[in-house]
């Protein structure tokens, strides 16, 4: 699935609005996109909905996202129905901006954890390496044996048992 900018998405709806009498399933066709995503896009132009530009949410690609800690600082003196519009206007949540300070807290103490984690982690799988390594080396050992005494036995049936004298 191609994601369009929304300066595409505005082309597309503006030659679809200016078609004349040319049918919307070649305009769709000739964009490369669905039929009823076409209608989809129309009706909400038509509806005064946002532009695909106004919306809220990730920005568009190649616009940086705001970091955590700006949002922090931007509302760390407001009220909670400054914080309400704040997020709306940025187009985040306000349950967002608690989830960040609360990373912000703790980064250090999960920061030290992780690394813990990691070491205990190399250390598994070093330990884990030569398990699998001493347990090969046992398996060929014990299929050596095995072979040896099916070996033995099948000599025994064709030659006899060996006496020592």
């Amino acid at each position: 699935m191609t994601h369009l900018t929304p300066e595409a998405k505005e082309a597309i709806i503006q030659r679809a609005l200016l078609r004349g009498n040319k049918p919307l399933q070649q305009i769709a066709l000739e964009s490369n996109i669905g039929y009823s995503t076409l209608q989809k896009w129309l009706s909400q132009k038509k509806k005064d909905f946002p532009t695909f530009s106004q919306r809220r949410g990730r920005p568009p690609k190649g616009q940086g996202q705001t970091p955590p800690l700006q949002h922090l600082l931007a509302t760390a003196g407001l009220d909670e129905e400054s914080v309400s519009i704040y997020c709306r206007e940025q187009g985040i949540h306000s349950f967002q901006l608690k989830q960040w300070q609360n990373e912000l807290m703790t980064n250090d103490t999960t920061k030290k954890q992780s690394d813990n984690l990691l070491k205990e982690l190399k250390i598994l799988r070093n330990e884990n390496k030569h398990l699998k390594k001493d347990l090969q080396r046992k398996d060929k050992a014990l299929a050596e044996t095995s072979a040896l005494l099916i070996l033995k036995k099948k000599a025994d049936l064709i030659w006899g048992e060996h006496e020592d004298v």
